[in-house]
């Protein structure tokens, strides 16, 4: 809300009485905005890095799937996760 004595300093340069108060919204509303743009900024990096992780993990996974592929195709068949060791 504006003091009495910028409004009636808005009004007296010649500016509409519901204008007053415009100059100090005008400033809020550019701080909220450069605040989200800033954020959008950084929401963009951010995505950007996880996107380059999911891919490098993709890749690892896609690799090591294909080493059980070649190990299960080579006879080298392993126990069962489940089944427990000979020595329970």
């Amino acid at each position: 809300m504006e003091s009495a004595a910028s409004v009636a300093e808005y009004c007296s340069r010649g500016f509409p009485r519901h204008l007053a108060g415009m100059d100090s919204r005008l400033h809020d509303l550019e701080e909220r905005l450069t605040f989200l743009q800033r954020h959008v900024e950084q929401q963009d990096r951010v995505i950007l890095e996880l996107s380059r992780e999911v891919s490098k993990l993709s890749d690892r996974l896609a690799r090591t799937e294909a080493k059980l592929s070649q190990s299960a195709d080579a006879g080298d068949q392993a126990p069962p996760a489940d089944e427990r060791p000979p020595h329970w």
